[in-house]
């Protein structure tokens, strides 16, 4: 079978490497204080009054935009993205009875969220005392962010220790190997499991598509809808005798066949997504163990499709085996390093957060000494 093309990393280094040339000769030639100085003495003084740089916004109208943004995320959150999953993941048959399902789906969710809230409020009030409207308030929005604030301290406690450990066994192309070889038998027996189940709905359907002349109208307009929405159940593949439904037919029955045939399309799709990308990796690691030990420190890929050969074919291979091999595993040991670095700060910064004298927290004592600099301040918040 023939493998996708790969991309070539060649391109990307060479302009970042003239992009670092022109840079460096810039600052040499125009940044040497001993032949061009940084300042320039002027005895003129002007006060600027009045003055308001370019992109300066009015106050009144960072309010208003803060408000639009704030309150159309909370909406697309809470209600519109939630509807439209719902919506799309039901199986019924009219446009009022699906966004009927949707409402009530979420209704589901949404009377657990407000039975929590709530004693958790009465909680607040009788036991911390919060009696005021501003700590209510503070409250109340502080648990419309909850599920945002709970991704975001799963997502970090994940990445300070996944991240790091990642880059550092990046190098190590054999163990990714064996991982992969291990991880292959389970996701194919999933691709499998997942290709049974939508086999086995859209037979059901074939044989309910063959009684639609014998129905109500009622049922026959339900198996019309459905053959529309799915009108691969007509394939002969998927005609077979002695397959189990119902002699009976109701709309609820077609109503959870639907919605069965959604989630096995869904789960079919998203197994053989990651099957194939799971073995374009095993074949790109496998070509870089046997291209460890090449003498020529030529990359030779079995994913690529052959090029003539010629002198920028062989430049370009010999980059790709030196960032491959050698630098790459050596440039993700170090950002591992780092990383690893920056976790400990972090972790350290959380734990001594609230240890106002003697200051503890690094990240308290970095933003302390960038003082009124907001460049530094904005730099080192991104760090």
């Amino acid at each position: 079978m023939e493998q996708p093309h790969k991309g070539s990393w060649l391109p990307l280094i060479s302009v970042t490497l003239i992009l670092f040339a022109v840079v460096i000769v810039n600052l040499t030639r125009y940044g040497n204080i001993k032949t061009q100085s940084w300042y320039v003495s002027l005895t003129i003084y002007d006060k600027l009054d009045g003055r308001l740089p370019f992109a300066y916004v009015s106050r009144s109208f960072l309010f208003v935009a803060w408000r639009v943004i704030y309150w159309t995320s909370f909406s697309l959150t809470w209600f519109l993205i939630p509807m439209m999953q719902a919506y799309v993941n039901t199986g019924d048959f009219s446009i009022s009875k699906r966004l009927k399902a949707a409402v009530q789906t979420n209704l589901r969710f949404y009377s657990i969220y407000v039975v929590v809230g709530f004693f958790g409020l009465i909680y607040l009030i009788f036991g911390s005392g919060y009696t005021t409207r501003e700590k209510i308030q503070s409250y109340v929005m502080a648990a419309a962010n909850s599920w945002g604030l709970f991704l975001v301290i799963v997502f970090m406690g994940y990445g300070l220790v996944s991240v790091p450990r990642r880059l550092w066994y990046s190098g190590d192309f054999t163990r990714h190997l064996i991982q992969h070889y291990a991880n292959a038998a389970k996701l194919k027996e999933e691709c499998l499991e997942s290709e049974a189940e939508f086999n086995e709905v859209a037979k059901k359907m074939n044989t309910i598509s063959n009684r639609l002349n014998r129905e109500i109208p009622q049922i026959k307009y339900c198996i019309q809808t459905m053959i529309e929405r799915f009108p691969f159940i007509k394939d002969e593949s998927f005609s077979e005798t002695g397959v189990s439904v119902p002699s009976e037919l109701t709309e609820e029955y077609l109503v959870k066949l639907s919605r069965r045939m959604i989630l096995a399309i869904r789960m079919k799709d998203r197994k053989r997504a990651l099957w194939n990308n799971l073995l374009k990796e095993a074949f790109y690691l496998q070509d870089v163990v046997k291209n460890k030990d090449r003498s020529n420190r030529q990359f030779f890929s079995t994913l690529k499709i052959p090029k003539e050969e010629g002198r920028w074919t062989y430049l370009s291979a010999a980059v790709e085996w030196w960032w491959v091999i050698r630098i790459s595993p050596l440039l993700n040991r170090f950002l591992a390093i780092l990383f690893s670095i920056f976790s400990l700060f972090i972790i350290w910064s959380e734990l001594t957060f609230n240890v106002q004298r003697p200051t503890l927290s690094i990240v308290s004592l970095i933003l302390k000494a960038c003082g009124t600099n907001y460049a530094a301040v904005e730099v080192s918040e991104m760090k």
